[in-house]
């Protein structure tokens, strides 16, 4: 036999007889299992809320190491989330170089709270001071801010009021029925048929007198320990932060139990 012929008879050979090699290299792909995939896709897709409640879980744990209770948050963003930002705008007037501010049912003096009853209607400039009147009240006020005289439904002509102004350089005050100027004391009101046009509060332009009203409003800020906390809890979410803690559990005990079939499919194999 010609060395052809051998070398062809032993290709041919080799390619019949050599089934071990070939069962092993052309042995099929064993199939990619769905439960990877998934295991892979919740880890994606809880990733995110475990390490929200971790890490916040993690800053309350020692919120007293960090002095949380001793930081308060100012931001107008936060405030608004807690309902601690006055809503509508502000009213203002400018009376003796002070300024009367009503904003969201507070009134103050410059800076500072007034406490009035009822609803204010306006302010006005008075010799000794002002008068700072409301629906059912009307105080009398200093250049300081404090309360010289209150007024209520006793003493003024009739409830509630509706406008307030200045009449030959009295305190008139307009009820359902008409207007009645007070006399220098304060003590008697006597019924007008004249028109007096009416003071009122101005929408306030002033940003600065504005942000720091804004602050006064609110009573101060929210401490970082409750912010953290609310964070955590998931307060901010409202009624959804149920539905959200249940996603976070049902993903980690969806992560357990694929971990744990994947690692017993692994053993398995091996």
């Amino acid at each position: 036999m010609s060395d052809s012929d051998t070398t062809s008879g032993s290709a041919a050979s080799f390619q019949v007889g050599c089934s071990v090699v070939c069962d092993v290299v052309r042995k099929p792909k064993r199939k990619k299992r769905k439960s990877r995939s998934l295991h892979r896709l919740l880890g994606m897709i809880s990733a995110l809320p475990l390490v929200w409640v971790l890490l916040t879980g993690l800053v309350l744990n020692h919120s007293e190491d960090f002095g949380l209770d001793s930081v308060e948050l100012e931001s107008p963003l936060i405030l608004s989330a807690y309902g601690m930002t006055p809503a509508g705008g502000a009213e203002s007037l400018v009376l003796h170089g002070h300024s009367i501010t009503s904003w969201d049912g507070v009134v103050f003096f410059d800076q500072r709270p007034l406490d009035l009853e009822g609803e204010i209607i306006t302010a006005l400039p008075m010799g000794d001071g002002m008068a700072i009147v409301s629906d059912s009240t009307v105080l009398r006020v200093d250049f300081e801010g404090s309360v010289i005289e209150k007024l209520d439904e006793l003493s003024l002509p009739s409830i509630p009021l509706l406008e307030a102004g200045i009449f030959d350089g009295k305190m008139a005050l307009r009820s359902s029925d008409s207007w009645h100027v007070a006399d220098a004391d304060w003590i008697e009101f006597s019924a007008i048929s004249e028109t007096v046009t009416p003071i009122r509060l101005q929408p306030l332009e002033d940003g600065d007198l504005k942000e720091a009203l804004r602050s006064r409003w609110s009573g101060g800020g929210v401490s970082l320990s409750r912010f953290v906390l609310d964070l955590h809890a998931g307060n901010f979410l409202g009624s959804f932060a149920a539905y959200f803690y249940d996603f976070v559990v049902l993903c980690t005990l969806w992560l357990i139990a694929t971990g744990i079939i994947l690692q017993y499919r692994t053993n398995r194999r091996g």
